[in-house]
């Protein structure tokens, strides 16, 4: 089972920010980080690469609703068995 680490300059800004203006959305951001950890290939979370050149990977925190947010993540190159959280949040448009 993979680490997940959210990124540290997403934490400290946006994270919060994003968080406190969509506490509804707290709970499954949390949920979702929680099956990354477990398995990131799960079916729900429909795991695909998102910007190949960059490793750069999207997973759903939400789905077939306006505005879904999603997770976008990598893996560690200095720790294999970890994925960065790069951010989360509405798919973008």
């Amino acid at each position: 089972m993979p680490k997940v680490r959210i990124d540290e300059a997403f934490a400290s800004k946006e994270m919060k920010k994003l968080l406190r203006r969509h506490p509804d959305k707290r709970e499954k951001v949390k949920s979702t980080l929680e099956q990354l950890g477990d398995d990131p290939r799960y079916r729900s979370l429909s795991s695909k690469k998102y910007d190949a050149s960059r490793g750069i990977w999207q997973s759903y925190i939400e789905n077939s609703t306006p505005g879904a947010w999603r997770v976008w993540w990598q893996w560690d190159s200095d720790e294999p068995d970890t994925i960065i959280v790069l951010s989360f949040g509405p798919h973008p448009k």
